[in-house]
């Protein structure tokens, strides 16, 4: 019989392969290995792919054109010699122009959804239930999670896994090589449509728990009519005789009359043991740089006393620094007199709470006196060589915090050197959240400084917004989001019983400790995200808000029995600023255990598994690290973006990838021959993840000599990347393409390939947003793309241009843990400039930037999609080729 080209003689196929047909009375013939579409009979074939992508054949992409015939007995394609940085053999070289495979039809790769038109369509609906399990939909999309009436599993908006099933047998899931992970943002805003939170009150005993692993009462568990089995460890408890029913089968007969029971997410409002020490009140100290020139100092001041509102409630503080001195500043009285400062050279406030701390009003003033000191005390500043003034401004600022806890917000314009890693646990020990606004306006290429200010604000749950410029507009939007819900707008917190036993919790809390319960055989491998470690499985978070996100690596040690469920319990204790109450969050998760290999892959969800992957990928090559209260110092040497650990981090990311790819192979598809690119439906889209990450902000290649202008921007995206939701995450590795649409509406997506891009584009990849003006760009619309960036110029707005971008804002402001920056790039207006001054070179950087984020082509970081996948194909077909030898 006749063998397909390309394949020696013994790999014959078995009479069971797609596209075996014999004619009758001739030897049976093999058909190529990439079917066409035209041979894809309408209506057959799976289902659409949820990404929108071309419907596949056995998940079979590419068409029928026929390879060039190969001489016998020759093996696969040897891999080329040379390699990009990061990525293992098999890759093109940068010089290599993208080849176009015979084989595969780059309009038939797998590629996902993009939102046209969030304005005009309506949003999706998910019913989130245990059984049928069932993959969510990515979390980049715009979708409405409906609550179940029975059998309810936990929304997607809190907590999204990796994967709904597990498999029964612990080492066919370890082979999968694909993570079993959550993601868990405990206090995410839900939108109006969705079930909300209900309020359970028990009174000062507080709710039911389990009386071996302290999980709370769930309605996962069996009920009895005086007893409970919990259902993570098994354990039997007494109910109090306040909380008895008849629970004929296990089920109460008033669980949905009780939200505890009737709902996998609540909030228990818990009183007593649960309370250390009063809540928090909101208190801040602003840290500012005084290297600003005068009115960059007023208008900082300014946009700061706009954003907090007039409230008798808030208290408020004033550190300065300028060169190596810091000044804690006594407040001023009523008309403004008396305010003056203390020169601080070391880590504590000589000025005592009472003295400092004041009304929103009182503040003001304390500003005023020290804009107008400014120019002073720069010039009587002692500019000493050792510890850096920012430093010592922190300290000073946490000094005069350690009874009250609070929030600390820092604003600089020089490198914050000499930042201790034991700082951060100091933050953490007396519940002081830091939040940084880095103004860096001259690019510096140091990324330690920027790592260790991105981990003391992500140790405390703050967020370091780095800006390679002066740009006001920006500091205002970040300031205005990292505040928002934390300081009160009115003189008195309301206290009334409908209010406070009705009222759902806020989505801004302090003072947070996070428990992870599993059931008997899992067990917390790691957890990555705000805050410090008190073990594997408890964190504490001085802050936590809408947008903080962890990521819950899960280890299996024992065998389940396949159709079983096994449960995770998240728990957050937390205060709540608005209401002054201590309520404990909790969301259960349940997990269904599977049999075979093929229903597990069925609800994989791409974008959970590739979150945790970075981030696994991230602490192994120590770009970040998790952070423990009990752990040892780091070395500040390690504190920088080295070339050997980005391509660890490549090359792990990159490995991983093949071989779960390869293991769907083996496990599913094992009779398919290996000149067949098979994808599973589920985790097609990984591929194109990782080039994502290898070529964007988060895995870019790097020299350890010549880290780049932007290494401090990559850094601080590296510090949020370990916080962020796996929305954010992915948006940064997938960046997306728009054009502006020629109407009212939303913007009109395109891939994001330089041929693809008009004159007038964007490109979004979730840290920045870059608009981009090539020339042939009409005036008119070049006019009013400026205006609509906020650049200084005249001319008229235009409506749908606006519209586009505030849709676009209003999409991604769901997931984002700061508002993307808006760069705007006019390249006739740079082409025109003779003088490299410092503005022309950041836009020029940023012009650069931008290339290296186009997917679709060829770049210095990374090879062209579809070399990329062309690639990672080959990888597999050497390794099946190697166990075939075997």
């Amino acid at each position: 019989p006749r063998t397909a080209q390309g394949y020696p003689p013994p790999a014959a196929p078995p009479r069971t392969a797609p596209g075996y047909a014999p004619a009758p009375g001739a030897a049976p013939p093999r058909a190529p290995a990439y079917p066409t579409p035209a041979a894809i009979p309408s209506g057959a074939g799976p289902a659409q792919p949820r990404y929108g992508a071309p419907p596949p054949t056995q998940h079979r992409y590419g068409t029928a054109a026929p390879r060039p015939p190969r001489p016998p007995n020759v093996g696969p394609i040897p891999p080329p010699q040379s390699g990009f940085p990061g990525f293992s053999n098999g890759m093109p070289s940068p010089g290599t122009p993208s080849r176009k495979s015979p084989r595969i039809d780059p309009a038939q790769m797998p590629r996902p959804v993009v939102d046209a038109a969030p304005l005009r369509d309506p949003p999706k609906r998910f019913t989130y239930s245990v059984d049928p399990a069932t993959a969510p939909p990515p979390p980049t999309c715009n979708t409405i999670y409906d609550h179940p009436a029975d059998d309810f599993n936990v929304s997607p908006r809190y907590v999204s896994c990796s994967s709904s099933t597990t498999l029964a047998n612990q080492a066919q899931h370890k082979r999968t090589k694909l993570p079993l992970s959550l993601s868990v943002r405990p206090l995410a805003k839900r939108r109006p449509e969705e079930h909300p939170l209900r309020l359970v009150d028990f009174g000062m005993k507080g709710p039911p728990r389990c009386e071996r692993c302290g999980a709370f009462v769930s309605g996962f568990a069996t009920f009895t009519e005086r007893t409970w089995k919990c259902h993570l460890c098994g354990h039997t408890s007494d109910l109090p005789e306040w909380y008895r029913c008849a629970a004929p089968g296990g089920k109460r007969t008033d669980r949905f009359e009780r939200p505890e029971l009737s709902s996998c997410s609540m909030d228990f409002l818990v009183r007593g043991d649960y309370c250390a020490r009063p809540v928090q009140e909101p208190v801040a100290v602003v840290v500012l740089d005084l290297s600003f020139d005068d009115q960059c100092l007023k208008d900082i001041v300014g946009d700061v006393l706009d954003v907090i509102p007039h409230s008798k409630l808030s208290k408020l503080g004033l550190v300065t620094f300028f060169g190596d001195e810091a000044h804690a500043w006594r407040k001023s009285r009523e008309d403004g007199s008396n305010a003056a400062c203390c020169v601080v050279r070391e880590g504590f406030c000589a000025v005592p709470s009472h003295q400092w701390l004041g009304t929103r009003d009182v503040f003001a003033k304390t500003c005023e006196a020290a804009l107008e000191a400014a120019p002073a005390l720069r010039n009587a500043a002692l500019l000493l060589q050792g510890v850096h003034g920012c430093r010592t401004a922190l300290e000073c600022a946490l000094d005069g915090l350690r009874e009250t806890g609070g929030r600390v917000f820092l604003v600089s314009r020089s490198a914050p050197k000499g930042l201790d890693p034991t700082t951060s646990l100091l933050c953490n020990s007396v519940h002081v959240s830091v939040d940084a606004f880095w103004l860096d306006s001259e690019g510096r290429d140091q990324p330690r400084f920027a790592r260790e200010l991105g981990e003391l604000c992500r140790a405390t749950g703050g967020v370091l917004h780095y800006s390679d410029c002066v740009d006001l507009d920006q500091f205002r939007r970040d300031f205005a989001q990292c505040t928002d819900g934390y300081f009160p707008s009115t003189d008195e917190v309301e206290t009334g019983v409908a209010v406070v036993d009705g009222a759902e919790g806020c989505h801004t809390a302090h003072e947070a400790t996070l428990k992870i319960r599993c059931s008997t055989g899992l067990r917390v491998q790691q957890i990555y995200g705000a805050g410090c470690s008190l073990s594997k499985d408890e964190l504490n978070i001085s802050s936590v808000r809408a947008a903080t996100t962890f990521c819950v690596d899960l280890e299996r040690f024992v065998n389940f029995e396949a159709g079983k469920r096994i449960y995770v319990q998240c728990a957050l204790l937390y205060s709540d600023p608005a209401t002054k109450r201590r309520l404990v969050r909790v969301h259960n998760v349940c997990i269904r255990v599977v049999a075979k290999p093929s229903e597990h892959y069925k609800t994989v969800c791409v974008e959970t598994a590739f979150s945790s992957l970075v981030r696994s990928a991230l602490v192994a090559s120590g770009l970040t690290r998790a952070l423990y209260i009990h752990d040892e110092l780091a070395d500040p040497g390690r504190m920088q973006i080295s070339g050997d650990a980005l391509k660890k981090a490549r090359d792990t990311l990159q490995t991983t990838c093949v071989e779960a790819l390869y293991e769907y192979r083996v496990a599913c598809a094992a009779r398919s021959p290996p000149g067949q690119l098979i994808l599973p439906e589920s985790i097609k889209l990984l591929p194109l993840l990782v080039l994502g990450a290898f070529k964007g902000s988060l895995l870019r290649s790097a020299s350890p000599q010549a880290p780049g202008a932007d290494a401090c921007e990559r850094a601080a995206t590296l510090e949020l990347a370990m916080a962020s939701h796996p929305a954010w995450l992915c948006r940064c590795a997938l960046v997306r393409g728009y054009l502006f649409p020629r109407d009212v509406g939303s913007l009109n997506p395109i891939p994001a390939s330089a041929s693809a891009c008009a004159p007038l584009s964007l490109l979004d990849c979730a840290s920045h947003l870059y608009v981009h003006i090539a020339g042939g760009a009409a005036p008119d619309a070049r006019t009013a793309l400026r205006l609509s960036c906020g650049a200084a110029t005249t001319g008229d707005r235009m409506e749908r241009i606006d519209a586009g971008l505030n849709a676009l804002r209003e999409q991604m402001a769901r997931d984002a843990p700061r508002p993307p920056p808006l760069l705007l790039l006019d390249e006739p207006s740079l082409n025109g400039r003779a003088s490299l001054d410092a503005e022309t070179r950041r836009q020029r950087r940023r012009l650069a930037a931008r290339a290296d984020l186009l997917i679709e082509d060829a770049s210095a970081h990374g090879p062209p999609y579809v070399d990329f996948l062309c690639g990672i194909h080959r990888s597999i077909q050497q390794r099946i080729a190697a166990d075939r030898a075997r």
